[in-house]
């Protein structure tokens, strides 16, 4: 079923870039105050970035179960 599982990824990522974009819309009037330069697309891609990131217990290797 590997139709099936690709499908499930791109839906799932399609639905994370929805939320982002939803986000964006919802924090870029106070991006912009503090940040005057800063275009949309550009708050956009940082929130993308920030969501498609793993966690930073991930990122260094660590264990958050200690």
């Amino acid at each position: 079923m590997k139709s099936k599982s690709l499908h499930t990824s791109v839906d799932e990522q399609a639905q994370v870039e929805i939320r982002v974009f939803l986000e964006a819309i919802n924090s870029y009037a106070a991006r912009f105050a503090s940040d005057p330069e800063i275009t949309f697309e550009q708050h956009r891609e940082s929130l993308m970035a920030m969501a498609s990131a793993p966690p930073v217990g991930e990122m260094q290797g660590l264990s958050t179960g200690n």
